[in-house]
């Protein structure tokens, strides 16, 4: 029977292991936000193009591209709802 040591297998100490993962989580924690903002700004950009869009549309009765905003708006409301699910999972 092999022992690392008098204090046992240093790799099953909990404390060690924290430390190790914990330096590499931040570093994960930092990668994720910095996502999820980029993800978050790029749903607000679709959110008010596709304001932009069905007010054009509006204006020019146009309703296709009325109805092509409305669509857009739709498609970032959810993006932005995935992304606040997401944070809550991620606290």
């Amino acid at each position: 029977m092999c022992r690392a040591g008098a204090g046992g297998n240093r790799s099953a100490s909990p404390t060690l292991a924290a430390g190790r993962t914990g330096r590499a989580a931040g570093a994960r924690v930092r990668e994720v936000h910095q996502m999820s903002m980029k993800d978050k700004l790029d749903n607000k950009t679709q959110e008010l193009s596709g304001k932009a869009k069905e007010a054009t549309g509006r204006a020019t009765d146009d309703e296709r591209l009325e109805a092509e905003g409305r669509t857009d708006q739709m498609g970032a409301d959810l993006k932005q709802a995935g992304e606040k699910v997401k944070d809550v999972f991620r606290r």
